[in-house]
């Protein structure tokens, strides 16, 4: 399925990884708002559903998806890279 908040979650419960995104980034809760509407516009696209009225789609919006996606990468990142240097006692990879 689409990522979202629970999806996340779920992926690194498997591990039994914590995923705290707020403590990670505040900037995380307007992320996750931005990914939502992503995935709502994908699936009226993939779908052929109703189109979203709001945000319109626009290239400003997808630059801000995008960012927001990338950021949300770098949370997930940071907090794997947190959980596997307290497994391993050392640094999993160069930061």
């Amino acid at each position: 399925g689409n990522p979202n908040l629970q999806s996340l979650k779920e992926d690194f419960g498997r591990f039994k990884f914590d995923l705290d995104l707020a403590t990670a980034d505040p900037a995380n809760k307007s992320r996750l708002s931005d990914l939502a509407m992503l995935n709502t516009w994908r699936n009226a696209a993939a779908h052929h559903g109703k189109i979203p009225s709001e945000p319109p789609l626009s290239l400003p919006a997808l630059q801000t998806w995008l960012q927001s996606c990338d950021g949300l990468a770098s949370s997930l990142d940071g907090i794997m890279y947190n959980e596997l240097r307290k497994i391993l006692k050392r640094a999993p990879w160069v930061p």
